[in-house]
Formats: structure tokens, C-alpha cells, sequence
């Protein structure tokens, strides 16, 4: 019986490794994993953006670039085009959970679980039609396919992380598709070889004028991570996550010049003073200001 028990406990663990070398592999990318099966919403639909450009994406076959919190990205052969299709995976129960409900200890919590990830879903899907109707410049969109279609073109190709090709229907998954920009990390590593300091100054000073410019159109970003996800595209400030704007009352104009500011410091100032320490005193002194000017504009 004790050897049985090790032998199941072995056979487990190495299954175990195994499904998470794997997923590790490919960051858990698979068709089903970008596949949905929630029921749409009108409020979903978009036009598209500019057709002839979105068919013109979608002729490119395209290779795996980075997996994020709500999307796998997707770069074009000819490294125009960044196609991101969104991690339902993410957004469904796992089979484990799904057992688990069929105790009673667990029924309340599954039904606890499964509205968290439906609203997270709706939370992102909402900035996702943020950016496409009101940054849509700012963010480089082409398109945005929140609801099934059937007049896109009807064959696409991607290569995975281990370079196996997969061929899908557009029409049947969700996606966005922008432009490629130039992330801000390079941006500013290429101005910092090249002792363009100007340069690097009036990028720092373009995404932090961004962040300005977004609060001004009355939106607020949960991840306001200035290298990470921004980059430039013809030296205008881009922002590349495009599901992280949001709206909240409670959160006023002096939450934006304090508390969000702060986490445009903590997240900004440690990247410069470790790569490029001479930005670091600048940026700084231009996010202080910003909190600085509305204070006294307060009084």
C-alpha cells in the first residue's frame, strides 16, 4: 500500500512539472486559450476603425511577441502591426474549480470567483472601448473586435512561443490590433548612447504630458507605468496598454495630483535612477511641479 501511494504521488508530481514546464514554454498560450464562449454585448460593437488598414494587418502572418495580465501580443512579418487577442483563459473557471463547486463548502465561493472574473473581464473590455473611441490616436489603434464578424478576411496565421504555426478565423476571437511603437525603454536607451539628453528630456516630459492630458479627458489608469507601457511611434508618446483606463468619482482631481502621481513616481524614478540617472532629478522635479501648481491652484 506505501509503495502504491509513493507511486501515485511520483506519477503526480511528475505530471505536475510536466503541465507547468510546459506552459512555461509557451506562457500558456493555446488556441482555447484566446477562445470565448460568453454571450456578447451590444455595447461591444465598434466599426471597426479603418477597414482597408485592418484587412491590410490581417494579411500579415504574425510571430509570438509577450504574453500580458489581459492579452497575448502578437507581432506582423513586417513589424508594423502589434495584434493582441485577449486571455479568456484567464477570465474562465479551471475544471479544479468547477469540482470544487460540487461541494457545499466551495458553492458560495465559485459563485464569488466567477463574478470577479466577469467583472474584471467587463472592466477591460470598457477600457479597451476607452482607447478605441477616445484615445484612439494616443493608443495607435487600427481596430478593436469585441463581437463576432464574418466579413473579416477568414485565414490568419501565427507562430507561437516554440515557432508551430496556427491557422484561425479572425472573425471568431476578440483582438485589438495597434500600430507598432518603439517601447519607451529603447527609446530612451538609444538617446542615452547617442548623449541626446534634450531628447531624452522631452520624451520623459511627452508621457508624463500624456498622463496629464488623459486625466483632462477625465480617465485614470490603473497601471500608469511609463516604461512599461508606453513606447514612441514618429516621436509622439504611445500609450500600449489599452485596458487599464478607467473612471471613479471618488477619485477627484486631487487623487490624480497626489496619489496617482506618487505611483507615476514609484514606478517611473527607480527604472531612471538605474539606467539613465541623469533624467531621474528631472523627471521628479516636473512631477513635482505638477502636484506643486494644483495645490496652490487649491488654496
Amino acid at each position: 500500500m506505501k509503495n502504491k501511494l509513493i507511486l501515485i504521488f511520483c506519477t503526480l508530481t511528475t505530471v505536475v512539472c510536466l503541465e507547468r514546464g510546459y506552459h512555461k514554454l509557451t506562457d500558456g498560450f493555446s488556441i482555447k486559450s484566446i477562445s470565448s464562449n460568453f454571450e456578447t454585448q451590444e455595447k461591444w460593437q465598434t466599426n471597426l476603425g479603418n477597414y482597408e488598414h485592418l484587412k491590410d494587418s490581417l494579411s500579415k502572418s504574425y510571430r509570438y511577441l509577450a504574453k500580458g495580465s489581459q492579452s497575448y501580443a502578437f507581432v506582423s512579418e513586417d513589424n508594423k502591426y502589434v495584434l493582441k487577442f485577449f486571455r479568456h483563459s484567464r477570465w474562465r473557471l479551471s475544471p479544479f474549480s468547477k469540482q470544487l463547486s460540487k461541494l457545499p463548502l466551495f458553492e458560495k465561493k465559485l459563485i464569488t470567483w466567477e463574478k470577479k472574473k466577469n467583472e474584471v473581464l467587463q472592466d477591460t473590455f470598457e477600457s479597451c472601448l476607452v482607447s478605441f473611441n477616445t484615445f484612439f490616436e494616443e493608443t495607435a489603434m487600427i481596430a478593436l473586435h469585441l463581437s463576432p464578424t464574418d466579413h473579416l478576411p477568414h485565414k490568419l496565421i501565427l507562430c507561437d512561443k516554440l515557432g508551430r504555426n496556427h491557422t484561425i478565423d479572425p472573425n471568431h476571437f476578440t483582438f485589438a490590433v495597434q500600430k507598432k511603437a518603439e517601447m519607451t525603454s529603447a527609446v530612451l536607451e538609444r538617446f542615452r548612447k547617442n548623449n541626446q539628453l534634450e531628447e531624452a528630456k522631452n520624451a520623459i516630459s511627452a508621457l508624463i504630458d500624456f498622463s496629464m492630458q488623459r486625466f483632462k479627458k477625465g480617465y485614470l489608469d490603473k497601471d500608469p507605468h511609463l516604461v512599461r507601457n508606453f513606447g514612441f511611434l514618429d516621436g509622439k508618446a504611445i500609450e500600449i496598454d489599452i485596458g487599464g483606463f478607467y473612471q471613479d468619482p471618488k477619485k477627484d482631481a486631487y487623487y490624480f495630483h497626489h496619489n496617482e502621481i506618487e505611483k507615476i513616481k514609484a514606478k517611473l524614478l527607480p527604472y531612471l535612477k538605474k539606467n539613465y540617472p541623469e533624467l531621474s532629478y528631472f523627471a521628479l522635479k516636473k512631477l513635482n511641479e505638477i502636484t506643486n501648481t494644483f495645490d496652490k491652484q487649491s488654496e
